[in-house]
């Protein structure tokens, strides 16, 4: 619904571009700006920027999310690249000269760009002779390679301690699997090793005698 309307517009299609038509359909000039500029162009202008503006946003979260490194030379404008960058485009450029940018002319208040690989992105620059000569080089090799052969490995006294405990109780049950009689050992095989088996003896158990009778008589309590 838009209420200068009195009516409900979509929003989208050519319905709604016709609506803000007939919403701006005229604009305040403000006083410090030119009374023969567009302002309606002008406002077409800011809101395509807008635009533009996230949308290169938008890609570089895409390229920061998926971890692809962005390039650090060349123009990507003023409303995208930063400070550092935008000075790393220009030293490049300058040092993209026959004289490598040794006659190129500089402003009053212009920095160099700095940082890691910034001169190998500068072309025709050639690496510096390092001021380690051999023979200190190679006596700090052999200084690194004592160390790594004498260092001495870190005992770990509980670990150490639990290994002993674990040997000493392996040691105790196989000495108690092979004694011979114990719990868990093996008996031995032969003759002897059974006990007899017979009869069981009768303890203190004698027979009656047939011609003793069993006295008849009043149970006492």
């Amino acid at each position: 619904m838009r209420p200068w309307m009195q009516k409900w517009v979509p929003t989208y299609g050519f319905k709604r571009a016709e609506a803000e038509k007939a919403k701006d359909w005229v604009l305040e000039v403000p006083q410090n700006a030119d009374p023969n500029t567009d302002m309606f162009q002008k406002k077409i202008d800011l809101r395509n920027e807008k635009v533009a503006k996230n949308e290169i946003q938008r890609m570089k979260n895409i390229v920061r999310a998926k971890k692809i490194d962005m390039p650090r030379s060349g123009y990507l404008g003023p409303e995208a690249a930063s400070s550092s960058q935008l000075l790393t485009a220009v030293t490049v450029a300058k040092s993209s000269t026959a004289s490598v940018g040794k006659f190129q002319n500089k402003l009053p208040k212009e920095k160099e760009a700095r940082g890691l690989g910034i001169k190998e992105l500068i072309p025709g620059g050639k690496r510096k002779q390092s001021h380690i000569t051999q023979t200190p080089e190679k006596e700090a090799n052999l200084d690194l390679i004592k160390s790594v052969l004498n260092k001495k490995p870190k005992l770990d006294v509980s670990k150490a301690v639990s290994m002993e405990k674990r040997d000493n109780r392996l040691a105790r049950e196989a000495e108690g699997e092979n004694e011979p009689g114990k719990k868990g050992g093996k008996k031995p095989k032969g003759k002897g090793s059974r006990k007899a088996v017979g009869k069981k003896s009768k303890g203190n158990r004698g027979q009656r005698a047939p011609a003793k009778k069993a006295q008849a008589g009043r149970k006492r309590r």
